[in-house]
C-alpha cells in the first residue's frame, strides 16, 4: 500500500470509530509530523532509541526511525556505459524520455521532492528541467526498477533496497545503481504507536525488537534495507552510513506545504 492510502485509513478509521492499528509505520518524517499534530499518535521512548541515530529519533518522543530509504541513481547497465554521479544525470539531453522519477503519491518520492526543493542547488528549477527532458513519471519504486532493469527507462531515481533485492533475485538483471557523490535523500521510516492502540504492551515490545541490533541486522540481511544503527552491518553492496554524504531536510516544512508541493509537481510534469 502507498503511503497516501495508509494515511487516509489511518483518518478514516478513526472518524468511524473503527481503529484496527496499532502500530502505524509510514514512509517518512513529513507523515509523522501530520499525525503527531492531528494526535493519532501517543509517545513512547523505546529503550533501544539510545542506540538509533539522533537524527533519526523524534525529539518530541513520538516516533522513531526504523530504517533507512535511500534515493538513488539507478541505471540500465547495458544502455548507460557511463556511471552516473548524481542526480543531475537525469537532465543529460541524451536520457529524454529515458529517465525516470517517481510519482508524488509514493511517500519517499514526495518526501525527496519535498527535500530537493528546500536545497539551493535544486529547486522547483530542477523538476522543471526535469519535465524538459521528458522525464517519465512512474507509480512507485519497484515499479522503476523493474522498468529500468527491462531497458524501458534507462536511468532513474528510486530506492536503493528495491534495486539490491531484485539483483538478489536477478544476479543477471541489467541494473545497478550509485549513490550521488554530492548528496543524497535519506529518509528514515517512522514507526509509533496510534493514539488507540489496543495491545500498547505488545506494540511497544514490537518497536522495541524492531529498533533493537537483532531486528536491524533482521531488516538488513533479509529486507535488504539500510539501518538506523551505526553497529549494525549495511546490506551487501551499500556503502557504510559513515561515508553517506545526507542532504539535510525539515520533515515539518514539509509536511507544512504538501498541498504547494503535490500542486507543484502536478503543473510541471501535467
Amino acid at each position: 500500500a502507498t503511503t497516501g492510502s495508509i494515511m487516509d485509513r489511518v483518518y478514516q478509521e478513526a472518524e468511524n470509530g473503527t481503529d484496527n492499528a496499532d502500530i502505524i509505520w509510514v514512509a517518512d518524517f513529513s507523515n509523522a509530523e501530520e499525525l503527531k499534530e492531528n494526535g493519532m499518535l501517543q509517545k513512547y521512548v523505546s529503550p533501544e532509541s539510545k542506540n538509533i541515530i539522533p537524527i533519526f529519533v523524534d525529539n518530541d518522543g513520538y516516533y522513531t526511525g526504523s530504517r533507512l530509504l535511500n534515493m538513488v541513481v539507478a541505471y540500465n547497465t547495458l544502455f548507460v556505459e557511463e556511471k552516473p554521479r548524481n542526480y543531475r544525470d537525469l537532465l543529460n539531453p541524451k536520457w529524454a524520455g529515458k529517465c525516470g522519477i517517481v510519482n508524488y503519491t509514493s511517500g519517499a518520492s514526495f518526501y525527496t521532492t519535498g527535500t530537493l526543493i528546500q536545497n539551493d542547488d535544486f529547486g522547483w528549477g530542477y523538476f522543471t528541467k526535469l519535465s524538459e527532458n521528458q522525464c517519465k513519471v512512474v507509480n512507485s519504486n519497484p515499479s522503476m526498477t523493474d522498468k529500468i532493469a527491462d531497458g524501458e527507462l534507462y536511468i532513474g531515481v528510486t530506492i536503493d533496497f528495491t534495486v539490491r533485492n531484485l539483483l538478489k533475485d536477478s544476479p543477471d538483471a541489467e541494473i545497478d545503481y550509485i549513490f550521488p557523490e554530492d548528496g543524497v535523500v535519506s529518509i528514515a521510516s517512522p514507526i509509533a504507536i496510534s493514539r488507540d492502540c489496543k495491545d500498547v504492551r505488545a506494540s511497544r515490545i514490537f518497536i522495541d525488537w524492531v529498533l533493537s541490533k537483532k531486528g536491524q541486522e533482521f531488516m538488513s540481511k533479509e529486507m535488504g534495507v539500510s539501518p538506523v544503527r551505526m553497529d549494525v552491518d549495511v546490506p551487501e553492496g551499500m556503502a557504510p552510513l559513515s561515508q553517506l554524504k545526507i542532504i539535510p531536510s525539515d520533515a515539518r516544512t514539509i509536511y507544512k506545504n504538501e498541498e504547494n508541493i503535490t500542486g507543484k509537481f502536478k503543473d510541471i510534469f501535467s
